[in-house]
C-alpha cells in the first residue's frame, strides 16, 4: 500500500510544484493590469491551497500504511516462523525453490527477502545465529541430497 501513495504524495508534489512555478508570470501580468490575470491568479492560488491540502493528506496516510506494510510483514514472518520445517521446505528441488517462496520472502529463511536457496546461496552472515533459519536450511539441503539419490 505504501508505494502506491508515496507516488500519490510525488504526484501531489508535483502539482504544487508546477502551479507555483507559475505564480511569477501571472503576478506579473497583474502588475501589468493584464486582463484575466487576477481570476487566473486566483484560481492558481486556489489550485495550490487544494494540492497542498492534498499532498498533506496523501503524506499523512503514506505514513500510516508504512507502519501498517511494517505491521503486516512482522505478522506474516511470525506465522513463516511458526510453521513446521516439513512445510517450509515443501516443493523445493536442487533448481527449484519451495513452494511457499516468492518474490518477496524465502520460506527457508523465515519469510526474510533474501533467498536461502542451498544451491543459490548460503545464510548471509547477518542471519547465521538464527537457529531456526539454520535448521531450515540444513533440512532443505538433506532434502535436496535425499532426491538426488533417488535419481
Amino acid at each position: 500500500m505504501a508505494p502506491k501513495l508515496l507516488e500519490q504524495v510525488n504526484t501531489a508534489a508535483a502539482t504544487i510544484a508546477e502551479c507555483e512555478a507559475q505564480i511569477g508570470g501571472l503576478a506579473l501580468a497583474e502588475a501589468k493590469g493584464t486582463k484575466g490575470a487576477t481570476e487566473a491568479l486566483a484560481e492558481l492560488e486556489a489550485k495550490i491551497a487544494a494540492a497542498r491540502v492534498e499532498h498533506a493528506k496523501k503524506s499523512a496516510a503514506h505514513k500510516a500504511a508504512l507502519v501498517a506494510d511494517r505491521a503486516a510483514l512482522e505478522a506474516h514472518q511470525t506465522w513463516i516462523r511458526a510453521l513446521p520445517t516439513e512445510a517450509l521446505i515443501a516443493g523445493i528441488t536442487a533448481k527449484k525453490c519451495a513452494d511457499l517462496c516468492h518474490a518477496g520472502g524465502c520460506a527457508i529463511a523465515c519469510g526474510i527477502g533474501v533467498c536461502m536457496h542451498p544451491r543459490r546461496s548460503g545464510i548471509p552472515p547477518q542471519h547465521q545465529a538464527d537457529r531456526t533459519i539454520r535448521d531450515n536450511h540444513h533440512a532443505a539441503n538433506l532434502e535436496i541430497i535425499r532426491q538426488e539419490k533417488d535419481r
